[in-house]
């Protein structure tokens, strides 16, 4: 689902922006009563929740298949009730069929439930933030991963003046990792967010490094002329 989605639900309340810091706490304390009333908190707290009544209501809907299949297929559940051998016979074949439609329509429906409530999940977490920060993490579309770095955005920027994510150092810090004896290999593969958020933050400022790098000047030795040649 699309950061810029409007359809419902939407957070009640003052979208949180970065211009306003010192808000994000009472944002908090707005957001997760109503995030819990919708039974949508657990996907911002854990990274890989499946409620139980996700396989509840697919187990509903799959009951729903069986009823279609009486349908398609009524001569396949008809039992002849002269015949016992043929009885306990048919009722384990339809036994076996009812278990395989079953767990067909549960691999199916369950997956679909869970991203319906994960993408209800991100519209509403979306709904509260401001367009500065939709646009930012626009390609983030996991519930929990969008809190995180929410999370870690607001809670760390009050603790030091760098530990807020800038986009225009970030070419230039990740090129200084090997002179601090960072791998290598890590300014060339993916880094993951928190990771990279740390990096941002943990490496100096390009004045401070500029004046951690700066070459030493050596004592000028006073000018003398060669031998043979008079100083002008």
């Amino acid at each position: 689902m699309s950061l810029n989605s409007t359809s419902a639900p939407s957070f009640v309340g003052t979208p949180l922006d970065e211009s306003r810091p010192l808000a994000y706490a009472t944002w908090k304390t707005d957001f997760l009563p109503q995030a819990t009333i919708r039974d949508i908190m657990w996907y911002f707290t854990k990274p890989n929740h499946v409620p139980f009544e996700i396989r509840r209501e697919a187990l509903k809907i799959s009951k729903e298949y069986l009823e279609v299949d009486e349908v398609d297929s009524p001569d396949f559940y008809y039992i002849d009730p002269s015949s016992e051998t043929d009885r306990a016979a048919r009722m384990a074949d339809i036994k076996m069929r009812t278990s395989a439609i079953l767990a067909k329509a549960m691999n199916r429906e369950s997956p679909k439930a869970l991203s319906a409530q994960r993408s209800f999940a991100h519209t509403f977490l979306v709904s509260g933030i401001s367009t500065n920060l939709r646009y930012l993490y626009h390609t983030t579309t996991c519930p929990y991963v969008l809190f995180e770095l929410l999370t870690f955005r607001f809670e760390t920027s009050g603790k030091s003046s760098r530990t807020m994510f800038r986009l225009p150092e970030l070419p230039v810090r990740l090129s200084l990792l090997t002179m601090f004896g960072l791998p290598s290999a890590l300014s060339s593969t993916i880094v993951p967010n928190v990771l990279l958020l740390w990096v941002t933050s943990a490496l100096p400022s390009l004045p401070q490094l500029a004046l951690r790098t700066r070459p030493l000047r050596m004592p000028l030795r006073p000018h003398t002329a060669a031998p043979g040649i008079q100083p002008a």
